[in-house]
């Protein structure tokens, strides 16, 4: 028996349902995962450059705005500092114009006079040495008369302000005054008779020429151009104020230098980021300052040796646009394509002066941190793609599918929610939320976007936090400013001392924000400085027990009051001086400012803080101003008391003798002649006109004389006994108003005639031999008498007299 054959056919593995399933599955697992990953990249990478190009676009907007803020700070900080000396300027202007307004009372050589001081130099040349607080200098050709002398002596007293005025700003190099008689005083004093040419002539300077009354009709401070100092300060630019008394005469020109050097150097040490700079144009187009790279990028060129002021006005390179805006005084931000970089381009004008300031700084800087999110960005995919997709992909179907679904999703959700984050920040929302950082790349991504923000939002807080006191500051002087002049209206029309006096300390209590203000008087006999007003509680208890301080003894007010000099103590506890008062326990910095007529010390302006260096140099210079007008309006106070005082005499006397004596005496003998004390008194009349009416005839009389009668004529009636008596009192006041006017001018004139007679005695005594005898007197008289010629002519010796000798 034979075994069956094997005839059945048994499937290969490679054929095998299996196998092809497997190998479908496998085929189907491929697709799937390759399909999952090309699709899950795609949508990473979509997201990606979606929330690259938002925060690129939020970045450059950001970018735009801190430039911009950052260049108008700059910009206001430089514009400040100029203002401030152009203040300066008006204020020394002012003081200067106060000077030559009270020329009769302060030209009498007291302080400084130029014919003890002043010589001639080797060349002709008057001027003064250096132990002189300021330089005074008159060029050769100019003749030295008693006008001129006046001048110069009043202008000595520029000292006492040129002084603190150079010491407030370190780029102040000079502080001058120019006459139109040519006169030049110079602080600090340089011997400046030695350094310019001996006909050097003040009023063809450029500052001179800027603010003169022809040039410069609304008489306000003015900048020159910049130009290089006649005295070796190299260039600088001139903050000048012209000098005009209140009645509009044109005294001169008072010019404060303010070196560029400060400037320059500041402006172009100045770098943005790594590669950015600043550079500052005049309205002309010339560089004020500009640094190397600003030379390569505007003008194709590096900068020559001591090369300075160059003219960009006709550059036409791609900063043509630039700075033809700039020189208009326009404010904004361009983006320039400059040797294949792109720069971000901010300008700002300094309104003070014309000029503007410009920040350049290049794009690529400021949008280094998307470079790094791109970077990133890419090491993120490749690492989803190797990492993650593949592995996983060699799994189950269902599960790779699920599974590239959800980290699809889990890692495109953060980079939309960075995405929106940057939207939102670009709209000034700096407190969008950002997704949690973990420790994977997006975490990553997500931090370095956080510490981008934070950095951001601190640039331009900061920013806004110095305008914001650059603006409290402009704020606080803009009130000290109108207090000052409330005080000066107040002034000009003070009638009551006390209350005016009252109003001040409130005011200035109000307006500084300080704890308490005080004013002292001095008594007659200058031994005791009484407080008379004050703003405090504590200041009020003093003024009820009559508070006083001991001259140059007891306290800052008395050693004020006795020296006449201003005293600051910015910590009283270091001050020696002083005074611990029980009423005032929370001072802790104070200032006391005298109060000066002439130079005759009247009183003390105190005022007290509860804050340490609560005074600033602005809060000095205001309290200063006060201080002068308080004073001024105290003596013009005391003046027009003096003035009524005379007139209650005068009243007192024609009330005495004129009404009650005179008038009865002409009642009782109508027709007699009166003397009294020596003076004849004729009685009024009444004349019958024609008809009703009359005419009421009163004799006006001066020194005892008739000088003039007055006549009251009255339609239909005669005058009764009041109004008699009304007229005649009229009369007498109007006789003893004239005398009393004519009794001034003679005194005016008597003094004057003394006082000529004393100058010309004291220089004749000088005189050392005859010739210089006669020249002196000649001069002098002629100058007197204003005559036009004088001359002296000697008669010959009679022999006698002659032989006699």
């Amino acid at each position: 028996m034979t075994s069956p054959s094997a005839g059945g056919h048994q499937p290969t593995v490679r054929r095998s349902i299996q196998t092809r399933l497997l190998m479908l599955l496998l085929g189907l697992t491929t697709i799937s995962v390759l399909t999952v990953g090309i699709l899950g990249v795609n949508s990473v990478q979509s997201v990606g450059q979606s929330a690259q190009r938002i925060s690129a676009a939020a970045l450059r907007n950001q970018a735009e705005e801190y430039l911009r803020r950052l260049t108008v700070g700059d910009a206001q900080r430089n514009d400040l500092n100029l203002q401030r000396v152009q203040h300066d300027a008006e204020n020394v202007a002012q003081y200067t114009a106060s000077i030559f307004e009270r020329s009769d009372t302060l030209a009498d050589g007291t302080y400084w006079r130029a014919e003890d001081h002043m010589f001639t130099g080797a060349n002709g040349q008057y001027m003064n040495d250096e132990a002189d607080v300021s330089d005074a200098f008159v060029p050769e050709f100019v003749e030295i008369d008693d006008q001129l002398l006046k001048v110069l002596d009043l202008s000595a007293y520029l000292d006492f302000i040129f002084v603190s005025t150079y010491k407030s700003d370190p780029s102040t190099v000079a502080i001058y005054l120019g006459t139109e008689e040519e006169i030049l005083r110079y602080y600090p004093n340089i011997n400046i008779g030695n350094v310019v040419p001996p006909d050097f002539q003040v009023t063809q300077r450029p500052w001179y020429a800027s603010a003169a009354p022809e040039n410069n009709p609304e008489r306000t401070a003015m900048w020159s151009p910049v130009y290089a100092d006649a005295t070796g300060k190299g260039l600088v630019v001139t903050a000048a104020a012209p000098v005009y008394t209140s009645r509009g005469r044109f005294i001169g020109v008072v010019g404060i230098d303010y070196t560029l050097e400060n400037i320059s150097a500041s402006v172009e040490a100045a770098r943005l980021l790594d590669s950015g700079y600043s550079f500052l144009i005049d309205d002309a187009g010339h560089a004020i300052a500009l640094p190397e790279q600003g030379y390569q990028e505007i003008l194709g060129r590096s900068p020559k040796p001591d090369e300075f002021g160059t003219d960009l006005s006709e550059v036409t390179t791609e900063f043509a646009p630039v700075l033809a805006r700039m020189m208009a005084g326009s404010r904004g931000f361009d983006t320039l394509e400059v040797g294949g970089r792109e720069l971000f381009v901010a300008y700002a004008p300094l309104e003070s002066t014309g000029w503007s300031l410009a920040n350049v700084v290049a794009a690529e800087e400021v949008l280094q941190a998307m470079d790094t999110l791109q970077e990133e960005l890419e090491t993120s995919t490749r690492s989803l793609v190797v990492a993650r997709i593949l592995p996983v992909g060699a799994g189950v179907l269902a599960i790779m599918v699920a599974l590239g679904l959800v980290l699809a999703q889990r890692l495109a959700e953060p980079i939309r929610k960075i995405a929106a984050a940057a939207q939102h920040i670009g709209a000034g929302q700096w407190d969008a939320p950002l997704p949690r950082a973990g420790k994977d790349e997006i975490g990553v991504l997500s931090q370095a976007f956080a510490t981008m923000t934070a950095q951001l939002r601190e640039l331009l807080e900061g920013l806004e936090q110095r305008v914001a006191e650059r603006t409290h500051d402009l704020e606080r002087r803009s009130t000290q400013l109108r207090a000052a002049a409330q005080v000066a209206r107040e002034a000009a029309a003070i009638r009551d001392v006390d209350q005016f006096l009252n109003h001040i300390v409130d005011l200035i209590s109000e307006r500084f924000g300080y704890y308490h203000t005080g004013i002292f008087l001095v008594d007659e006999a200058g031994r005791y400085a009484l407080l008379q007003a004050a703003s405090s509680e504590g200041g009020k208890r003093m003024l009820a027990r009559r508070h006083k301080l001991k001259v140059g003894e007891v306290g800052i007010v008395g050693y004020v009051a006795g020296f006449g000099e201003a005293r600051i103590a910015l910590d009283v506890a270091e001050d020696t001086a002083f005074f611990d008062n029980p009423d005032l326990p929370h001072t802790r910095s104070e200032i006391a400012l005298p109060l000066k007529v002439g130079d005759q010390v009247i009183g003390v302006l105190d005022v007290q803080s509860k804050e340490a260096a609560a005074f600033s140099d602005d809060d000095v210079g205001s309290l200063q101003t006060l201080a002068d007008q308080v004073a001024l309006a105290i003596e013009n106070a005391r003046l027009l008391e003096e003035g009524k005082e005379r007139l209650r005499e005068s009243n007192a006397l024609l009330d005495q003798y004129g009404r009650q004596g005179w008038e009865r005496l002409a009642a009782e003998r109508p027709n007699w002649a009166y003397t009294y004390d020596g003076v004849k008194v004729v009685p009024q009349e009444k004349v019958h006109v024609a008809g009703d009416d009359y005419q009421l005839r009163v004799p006006l009389r001066m020194r005892g004389e008739i000088t003039g009668h007055v006549n009251v004529a009255l339609a239909g009636r005669s005058p009764t006994p009041e109004e008699e008596a009304i007229v005649q009192a009229v009369v007498d006041q109007a006789s003893l108003a004239l005398e009393n006017s004519r009794l001034y001018q003679e005194t005016q004139r008597r003094a004057t005639h003394e006082r000529l007679v004393s100058e010309i005695s004291d220089k004749l005594r000088r005189a050392t031999d005859m010739d210089t005898l006669m020249q002196t007197a000649i001069r002098e008289m002629a100058a007197a008498l204003d005559a036009p010629s004088a001359f002296v002519q000697l008669s010959a010796l009679p022999e006698t007299a002659r032989d006699e000798d």
